[in-house]
Formats: C-alpha cells, structure tokens, sequence
C-alpha cells in the first residue's frame, strides 16, 4: 500500500499496482526538481475550485512539485507493458511513464522472454489453454500443500489443468504420497515429478528415463512458463534467460529441449 504525502521509488510503485491493479484511484504521481531519479511523491489529486483552479496537496506544494499522471494512468502504462510481454524493469516502467505522459498513448515495445514470478504467473492464468478439467479433491489440495507449502501448492492449483507451453500441463490429479508425486504431463507421455526427499522437480521421458533438473517446483514453473513464451525455435534465448535460476552452469543443465 502505497502512503500518500511520501516519496516512493518506482519499483514500490510498480510492486503496488501488480498486486492490485486497482489500487490507483486515490493517488496520483507528482515529480520535478530535487526528486531523486527513479522516485516519485505519492498523493491525492488536486482539488479543483469553482474556477476551475487546481490546489495541489501540502506536500506537493512545498516541494515545488509537478503533476506526472494519475495513479489509474500509471496502472494502465504498467499492465500495458506486462500484457506485451516486458519484464517490468525499473528504467523501461520510467521510460514507458514518461512517454505516455508526453504522447498519450502507450510505449511499444517487443516482447521479450523473461522469468515471470509467481504471482504474475498466476495473474495471467486465463491466458493458458485449458486442457482438462481443474477441480480437486480436498484431499489432494492437502497434501500437495503439506509437501509445497501454502504459496507455491496455491498456484499449482490454481493451474491444474493448464498448459504453460505446448509441452507442459499441470496435472496433480495423480498426486500421492509416493516418492515422486507428479505434477505435469506433456502429450507424449512425459512426466514431471516433484521428489519428496529433497523436493527437485525430476522429468521422465515415455522410455522412464529419470532426469533430475536441480530446481524445485517454484522453478519449475517459472521455467516452464519462460520455455512457452520462447517456443521451442528459441531455446538459445531460453537457456539465456533461465540461467540465473541455475545451481550450475547453463552448458551442463539438462532440459528437455536438450536432451
């Protein structure tokens, strides 16, 4: 929640509006001399008189501030970028602003292959091709809970049944409490399974050859969401972006666009 009267950096700002998209109906942005690049002060539109003369806050005034955009102008600049498909960066979000503050209209950008956290996965969740039907048991919302904990096993579920490329589905309907407990499928018959000992999201290919891909479920679908925005002509640009998230060198991790 963003505190009106106070500077904010603009990463807070974007934080805000990415776990609200609502949120920006009270407040507006305001800039000018003095602001330390990347911030802006936070607060309540002006007060327009019967004269149509704008008041700005107390804060806005002794600082010799500016009106930038409007909070709902500032939501829509950020989810138009995030509906492109661009990691929403600082220095991109700030030029975006300030190019919709100068044009009226929205920067163009091209999309780009980037790691989506769980939340935006889960925010974009209608954009995935739903394959088969999402409903659970009780019981198995338990248990994949119980070994993922609330976060991660709450956007499993909220997935069941999704494709996030054209290879991988979230399946957790087959989820028991074995050593390895499945959690996607592709339509060849390849499996994904998370190990219970150490939690490693380990893959099986239909001849049940194991592969351990040394990240967990979290990861797991991180990456699998990264593999369908490159598609499977890109797996350079892929194994690029999904590097940092490695416990080893790109070069000797094993995928199954590589194997």
């Amino acid at each position: 929640m963003l505190e009106t009267g106070r500077t904010h950096p603009l990463a807070d700002i974007i934080d805000t509006v990415l776990a609200d998209p609502t949120s920006g109906s009270g407040w507006c942005l305001y800039t000018g001399p003095g602001m330390t690049p990347g911030e802006y002060l936070v607060d309540e539109y002006p007060e327009v008189g019967d004269d149509d003369t704008e008041t700005y806050p107390p804060a806005v005034r002794e600082r010799g501030l500016d009106y930038f955009l409007s909070g709902q102008m500032c939501e829509d600049v950020i989810l138009n970028l995030d509906h492109q498909g661009s990691p929403l960066d600082e220095e991109l979000c700030a030029r975006a602003l300030r190019f919709y503050s100068e044009r009226d209209t929205f920067l163009p950008v091209e999309p780009v292959p980037h790691l989506r956290t769980l939340s935006r996965i889960v925010g974009r969740v209608g954009e995935y091709p739903a394959v088969t039907d999402a409903h659970l048991s009780p019981v198995v919302r338990l248990r994949v809970r119980k070994l993922l904990g609330r976060e991660t096993a709450d956007t499993l579920v909220a997935l069941q049944g999704r494709e996030l490329s054209p290879d991988i589905r979230i399946d957790l309907a087959g989820w028991t409490d074995t050593p390895y407990r499945r959690v996607a499928v592709s339509g060849t018959g390849d499996t994904w399974a998370v190990r219970a000992t150490d939690g490693h999201v380990v893959f099986r290919d239909g001849a049940d050859a194991a592969v351990d891909l040394q990240i967990g479920v979290e990861d797991f679908l991180r990456v699998a969401d990264l593999w369908g925005q490159c598609g499977d002509a890109d797996t350079g640009e892929f194994l690029r972006a999904v590097a940092p998230l490695l416990p080893v060198p790109v070069e000797q991790w094993r995928w199954p666009c590589r194997l």
